[in-house]
C-alpha cells in the first residue's frame, strides 16, 4: 500500500558547514520524503554527513541552501516550542541528569506542553504512563538513571521521546555501544512504534544488516547524494554495493549479507 501522508519533504537541500570565507558542502541537491508510519534507516560510511543531515532536519544546524518542510510548513517558520511538538530527538550521548529517576527523566518529554513551573496535568501523566508501558519500563521507573545499563538508558531515552508525543522521532546511532541482544530489541521496539503507533522514525545507523531486514525505506548516503528506496529495490539494483568504495567487500544477494572478496 502506497503511503500518502507526507510528514517531511526535503527539497534541493545542501548541507555542510560555513566558515568566514567559504563553506564545506557535505551533500548537495537532496530531495527526500518521509511518510507517516515509516521506519527509515539512514546508512553510509563514517564522515559522509549522516549526523549533519539529522542536525539540519532537526534545526540544530542551518542548511546551506534548499528547504525542509515539516507537515507542509517550512522548518524555519516553527518556533522552538512548536517544533518540539513535532520532532523528538534521541542522541547517543548519555545525558548529564543522572541524579534523576527514570520516571523524572521520561517526564521531561512533556516540557513542551507543561506550564512554566513544569506542573504535570493528568493528561501529561497519561502520556508518560502510556510511553512507559509501550517501552516496557514499568519495573525501572523508580531507579536512578546512573544505575542503568546502556541498553536500559537508551530505552528510557526513546520512552522520553515517546512521552513527548511527536509525530516524528529522529535517532542518531541508537544502538551504538549496545550488545547484540539489546540491538535486536531496540530495532524491534522502533519497528513497533512506527507500524503500530504510526510514528515517523528516522534512524542513522551502522547496523547495516539490521537496517536491511527491518527498514521500510533506506537512505543510502554516498559522495554523490542519497539513494532512496526499499531494501529490496536497492539490493535488486546493486545500489547497496555503493555503501563501500573498495574492492574487498560486496553484497551477496543469495545470502543477503555483505561478504569479503
Amino acid at each position: 500500500m502506497k503511503l500518502t501522508n507526507e510528514i517531511i519533504k526535503i527539497k534541493d537541500l545542501s548541507i555542510g558547514y560555513r566558515t568566514k570565507k567559504d563553506k564545506l558542502i557535505l551533500a548537495n541537491s537532496l530531495n527526500l520524503s518521509l511518510f507517516q508510519g515509516e521506519l527509515v534507516c539512514l546508512i553510509g560510511k563514517n564522515g559522509i554527513g549522516k549526523s549533519t543531515l539529522l542536525r539540519t532536519i532537526t534545526k540544530i544546524q542551518n542548511e546551506l541552501s534548499g528547504e525542509i518542510l515539516i507537515q507542509n510548513k517550512n522548518l524555519h517558520h516553527y518556533k522552538p516550542e512548536e517544533l518540539a511538538k513535532k520532532i523528538s530527538l534521541v542522541l547517543t550521548e548519555r545525558i548529564p541528569q543522572n541524579n534523576l529517576t527514570v520516571y523524572e527523566l521520561i517526564a521531561l518529554g512533556r516540557q513542551p506542553y507543561t506550564n512554566w513551573i513544569g506542573t504535570l496535568s493528568n493528561f501529561d501523566k497519561e502520556k508518560i504512563n502510556s510511553a512507559i508501558k509501550q517501552t516496557g519500563l514499568q519495573d525501572l521507573i523508580h531507579n536512578r538513571c546512573d544505575e542503568l545499563s546502556d541498553g536500559q538508558m537508551q530505552r528510557v531515552m526513546i520512552c522520553r521521546a515517546l512521552s513527548q508525543d511527536t509525530d516524528i522521532i529522529i535517532l542518531d546511532e541508537p544502538t551504538a555501544h549496545l550488545d547484540i541482544q539489546n540491538k535486536i530489541e531496540m530495532f524491534k521496539l522502533l519497528e513497533n512504534l512506527a507500524h503500530n503507533l504510526k510514528k515517523t522514525i528516522l534512524i542513522s545507523t551502522h547496523e547495516i544488516q539490521f537496517a536491511l531486514e527491518i527498514a521500510d525505506i533506506l537512505w543510502l548516503m554516498t559522495e554523490n547524494g542519497i539513494l532512496q528506496g526499499t531494501p529490496e529495490k536497492l539490493i535488486k539494483n546493486n545500489q547497496i554495493n555503493q555503501l563501500f568504495d573498495n574492492n574487498y567487500v560486496y553484497f551477496d544477494k543469495n545470502s543477503m549479507h555483505f561478504k569479503v572478496k
